[in-house]
């Protein structure tokens, strides 16, 4: 056998033995390359995607505050008018419009089933935390379920509006 080996023939055959052997390996080498450049590609577009995604968090995140903020910043300048009922030991009867917002209520309309209050005079504002007291007799009797709307302006732009029931206590 390793007079074989001495023959072109064998030299031959190790040549191209060889060289089959580093043909597979470069094939095998340039499959392997392949696949880990497409596993980089895919890599780089999903980092690409998450910097984009991370992006429109932010741009969501900064919209939201922005709105936040806006939002403050209105009722800063709201005014939240409310209105209350009470009796006294005398047939006499407070009715207080209040503002408890921080903002100042101007053209404050109170209507009694749409009809003006015949004992309350208008009022032309109302700063943050002020009440007004409007007195009227009452002698007792059945008095017919009444409501109360108020309506006013403030520095928000927004429709100031209150709607309540009013009822008169029992002694």
């Amino acid at each position: 056998m390793t007079e074989w080996l001495r023959t072109p023939e064998a030299a031959n055959w190790l040549v191209a033995s060889g060289t089959i052997v580093l043909a597979v390996a470069t094939i095998a080498l340039a499959v392997i390359t392949y696949l880990q450049l497409r596993e980089a590609g895919r890599a780089r577009r999903d980092a690409r995607d998450a910097v984009i995604e991370s992006k429109n968090l932010q741009t969501q995140l900064r919209d939201i505050e922005a709105a936040r903020e806006a939002d403050r910043l209105q009722n800063e300048r709201r005014a939240a008018i409310v209105t209350s009922v009470q009796r006294t030991p005398t047939a006499l009867v407070h009715f207080a419009v209040e503002n408890r917002g921080k903002g100042e209520a101007r053209n404050i309309t109170l209507t009694f089933d749409g009809e003006p209050l015949p004992w309350a005079a208008p009022i032309a504002s109302l700063g943050p935390g002020a009440v007004v007291v409007f007195g009227f007799n009452y002698l007792g009797g059945d008095l017919p379920a009444k409501t109360v709307n108020v309506t006013w302006e403030d520095d928000s732009e927004l429709e100031g509006r209150f709607r309540t029931a009013f009822h008169v206590p029992l002694r």
